[in-house]
């Protein structure tokens, strides 16, 4: 949770808080989204947000950030009378057993398709992690546990041990270079692509990377034009 001292901007109304005003804040996700930017890590009228222009653009991006990295206890819903709150334990209950619907709640990960996360994790036996459920215990499995042949499941442990090779440098000397940390994550979205080709039927493939969520049914490439026939 954010830290908070009095007299600290409202990052929505731009005036002053008091702890004795109605407040919410926010841990950091660190979001491409700019609305969540904008309030990442701080702290806001509750009134403000309320009544923001932007609340429930703000609430859904904010609640797919969530959906990978915090969980359910982090999640945001509007009620009737707009006020934006965490959801209660009766409310995540009623999430995890799918009868609680939302437009601004993430869909319910589907049990016939689990949900298959490649992202950069320091200290993982692999940069894989599969969630059955949410609110329940994930797994972090070798690349063929999966049902990756041989040579992308190689590439998926190359990228993780370089990824490791670069953190152990940042504290000393030989600092990674800004190309190093580019071709980490151009290869992730390589691997991400290549990985809902071959598992996209088994697993929903989603990549995370510092502020960019790659998703199969948001970021997947459109299907190139056919070629027109010749005269």
């Amino acid at each position: 949770m954010a830290l908070f001292l009095d007299g600290m901007c409202c990052p929505i109304c731009c005036q002053p808080m008091t702890g004795r005003q109605g407040l919410i804040g926010f841990t950091f996700v660190c979001s491409g989204h700019p609305l969540v930017r904008q309030l990442d890590d701080g702290v806001c009228h509750r009134d403000c947000l309320g009544r923001w222009e932007h609340r429930d653009e703000f609430v859904r991006a904010w609640n797919r950030e969530a959906m990978y990295g915090l969980g359910p206890h982090w999640f945001l819903e509007v009620t009737r009378s707009g006020e934006v709150r965490y959801l209660s334990w009766l409310g995540r209950v009623l999430y995890r057993w799918g009868w609680k619907g939302s437009p601004l709640l993430p869909e319910l990960i589907r049990r016939g398709r689990p949900l298959l996360k490649l992202q950069l994790t320091r200290g993982g036996y692999s940069p894989l992690w599969v969630h059955a459920r949410y609110g329940h215990l994930h797994s972090n499995p070798q690349p063929e546990d999966i049902g990756l042949p041989p040579e992308p499941a190689a590439a998926v442990r190359a990228w993780g041990e370089q990824f490791a090779r670069l953190c152990k440098r940042l504290g000393g000397e030989d600092l990674p270079a800004a190309e190093e940390w580019g071709w980490l994550q151009g290869e992730g979205r390589r691997l991400w692509k290549a990985l809902s080709q071959q598992l996209g039927h088994r697993y929903r493939v989603v990549y995370l990377e510092p502020g960019r969520i790659l998703e199969p049914e948001i970021d997947a490439e459109p299907p190139a034009p056919a070629d027109r026939p010749r005269d």
